[in-house]
């Protein structure tokens, strides 16, 4: 049937053609995926578990400050420590965002040490989407391929993602892109 190759070639993923985060998160998605289940690229966490800490530590200081069972007045030392402590959390939860991730949506690493970072966006007011692929660290990446294509031609009229077309572009962007062993 060539209804079932349609299947295969457009995703059940339906979007808004209106709503660029929500196509730059499906394109981002199959873009790590891809990497992951066929290029075999181990994703690095470290950034994400770094957030995680933040963001866990923000929420502790912030119950501990609402919760503790001390009497309103007497609680102000504690109450002032959590607050301090709270937007600490969240000003290092933000650096890591801005500096250390800085838009990378994957950094990975192959068995024999090669290394990839890719960072994505949509240009504001467009529907330009762009993947640039690099080697390194997310912060220090150099890269040296870009993929810059408009989202329409990755999406049908009703929104439905073409898996298919976007894996073979970024195909041709890795067998553009050149990596680098990790240095020790």
């Amino acid at each position: 049937d060539d209804d079932d190759a349609d299947d295969d070639d457009c995703s059940t993923t339906v979007s808004n053609l209106y709503d660029a985060p929500t196509l730059k998160a499906t394109l981002d998605d199959a873009l790590v995926k891809h990497l992951t289940d066929e290029c075999r690229y181990a994703e690095e966490h470290r950034a994400n578990d770094y957030k995680l800490a933040f963001g866990i530590g923000a929420f502790v200081f912030a119950v501990t400050a609402q919760c503790y069972p001390m009497l309103y007045g007497e609680n102000r030392a504690l109450v002032y420590t959590c607050l301090a402590a709270f937007v600490a959390c969240a000003c290092g939860l933000q650096y890591v965002i801005s500096y250390i991730e800085a838009g990378h949506v994957f950094v990975g690493t192959k068995a024999n040490g090669a290394r990839i970072a890719v960072a994505t966006g949509i240009e504001r007011n467009s529907d330009v989407y762009t993947a640039r692929f690099g080697t390194g660290k997310a912060r220090h990446a150099k890269f040296d391929v870009t993929l810059r294509r408009s989202v329409g031609a990755y999406f049908d009229g009703a929104g439905r993602f073409a898996r298919s077309l976007f894996v073979a572009d970024v195909k041709s962007a890795l067998a553009a892109h050149k990596p680098h062993s990790k240095s020790r």
